[in-house]
């Protein structure tokens, strides 16, 4: 079954997309939190890989690095090790903290579209915190476009077309007719159906004679 687009909303892309000023200060506590640890640049991958699977191998790596730096200085006294080493898990903690409360945030909105932009959804370019062309792409897929992809989604959209088209003829029935519904013309053409207690449902007779009635009274006026 061929996946079939119906419409693209790009409207609620613009209002997820306001969310990113929200989330830049948290994102740049990770950054600063990392570049603590001496480890080089904070790029793209090594924020995903945070974002993603979390700090403990970035943080095995850190301890590593300290390891082969503190076997290269030669010292082999214990306590002079320790003394050296006393601040080094303090950078470990600041990231770890920064990371969980980029984790934790959520951006506070003013608007009935309720969809929040997600960390996820925020990646680290040429020095930036941003949305990328594939970011913004994941998150019109998600919730601007939506698709037919089933027989049961092809059949109900064509049934609701057909009573569109139908829909239409009505509307220009009613302007030929010198507005025979008036102002209420949505509310009139849905009371000239009728459910029964079969859930069946049926064009009203009288409503249809109280219609035309109405339109020789128009015409006649």
């Amino acid at each position: 079954m061929e996946r079939k687009l119906i419409e693209e909303n790009l409207k609620y892309f613009d209002l997820i997309k306001g969310d990113l000023p929200q989330f830049r200060p948290v994102i740049q506590a990770v950054w600063d939190a990392y570049e603590t640890l001496g480890l080089g640049d904070f790029d793209n991958d090594v924020w995903a890989e945070l974002r993603d699977q979390g700090p403990e191998s970035i943080i095995s790596h850190y301890r590593s690095e300290l390891t082969r730096d503190m076997a290269a200085t030669g010292i082999r006294n214990s306590a002079m090790k320790s003394a050296l080493l006393a601040d080094t898990e303090k950078p470990i903690e600041q990231l770890r903290q920064a990371l969980s409360k980029a984790k934790a945030f959520r951006p506070t909105i003013y608007r009935e579209f309720n969809e929040l932009l997600e960390l996820g959804q925020i990646s680290i370019l040429d020095g930036e915190i941003t949305i990328s062309d594939q970011d913004a792409e994941t998150i019109k897929e998600k919730h601007c476009r939506i698709y037919l992809d089933s027989d049961e989604a092809y059949r109900l959209y064509g049934i609701f077309e057909s009573a569109r088209h139908v829909y239409e003829e009505l509307v220009a029935f009613n302007i030929e007719s010198k507005k025979l519904w008036a102002d209420g013309f949505s509310f009139s053409v849905f009371d000239s159906f009728v459910v029964d207690k079969h859930i069946e449902p049926r064009v009203s007779a009288g409503a249809i004679k109280g219609l035309i009635r109405q339109s020789k009274y128009n015409r006649d006026r």
